[in-house]
Formats: structure tokens, C-alpha cells, sequence
């Protein structure tokens, strides 16, 4: 038995591959770049990582949300703004998409306020979820579910690294 769970290396590759098809998903559903715009990132695990990661380099302005003081200091590094989850207001104040990669509703109605008319939020975790889908869309916000991202965004690529590290698991194991 081979758990691609215990699989750093897979475990990152496919977390590079969520966040790239994140990125595709929200370009394709905003009206303007995301050089220049504010983003939040809720989470800083591996998909959160490789999310504020690939928002800095296209030139975006990232907010981190993360719970534990290493995480935020690691965002801080990779030249995001890094706040604890005490602070989800004040980061989210103004931010015009949130990417949320949290598995734990800890995105309140409230703290969606803060945000920018009409935000992009999109939810990458998986349930309970982030936030409640439908009050943030009852609150006006584009809020949109993207679960299964490497599959979905990219089929091959995502099978192609699934058989890689199967088939690097049985010649180890």
C-alpha cells in the first residue's frame, strides 16, 4: 500500500498545481489583473504557500491569514503581509478576492464586511469549508466552491504526477 498522504514531494507538486488552477479559476471570473490587487490568503499549509507565492510573483499586493506565528513569519518572508486569525478583519479589509484553503469555518459574515464591494471568493478547502457559501453570496460577493483543482484544471498533468510517485512508491516499498 503506497499513501501519497506521506508523500512530501507528491504532497507539494499537487498543492503547485491547486494553486496554479486557482489562479486560472479567479483570472477567469474577475474583470481586471491581478498585478495590483489586493488578495487575501486564508492558510498559509501548502496550497496557501504556493497560492501567495504565485500572487506576488504576477505582482499581486498578498494578505496572509495563518494561525500559527511560523506560518505567518514564512509569509512575511515571501513578502506577504502576514496577520493572525484575531486580525481576518483588518486583513481583509479592502481585499478584492479571497482564497480561502482553511477546512474550518473561521470566515465569519462578519469579517466578509471588510472586504471589497463585490469581491471574488473562492474556496479551495474542503468541508466544513471556510465561510458559508451562501451568506457570502447573500452578502453580494461572487463566492464560488473550486474543489478538485488539479484534476480538474489540469487532468494530465495531475495523472502524470499521481503515477509518477505510485510508481516511485513501489520500487521503494
Amino acid at each position: 500500500m503506497i499513501n501519497l498522504q506521506e508523500d512530501d514531494a507528491y504532497i507539494r507538486e499537487n498543492a503547485l498545481i491547486s494553486a496554479e488552477g486557482a489562479l486560472h479559476a479567479a483570472m477567469t471570473r474577475v474583470d481586471f489583473a491581478l498585478r495590483g490587487a489586493l488578495c487575501a490568503v486564508v492558510g498559509y499549509g501548502r496550497i496557501g504557500q504556493e497560492l501567495a507565492r504565485l500572487l506576488l510573483a504576477l505582482g499581486a499586493k498578498v494578505r496572509v491569514i495563518a494561525r500559527r506565528e511560523e506560518s505567518r513569519q514564512l509569509a512575511e518572508k515571501d513578502g506577504a503581509q502576514a496577520f493572525g486569525i484575531a486580525g481576518m478583519a483588518e486583513a481583509l479589509h479592502g481585499a478584492q478576492v479571497l482564497f480561502n484553503t482553511v477546512p474550518s469555518q473561521i470566515i465569519t459574515p462578519d469579517a466578509l464586511h471588510a472586504l471589497s464591494s463585490g469581491a471574488l471568493i473562492m474556496e479551495l478547502a474542503s468541508p466544513p469549508y471556510g465561510f458559508d457559501l451562501e451568506a457570502a453570496r447573500a452578502l453580494g460577493f461572487d463566492a464560488v466552491l473550486e474543489s478538485g483543482l488539479p484534476s480538474r484544471y489540469a487532468p494530465r498533468t495531475a495523472a502524470r504526477l499521481l503515477m509518477d510517485h505510485l510508481e516511485a512508491g513501489e520500487q521503494h516499498g
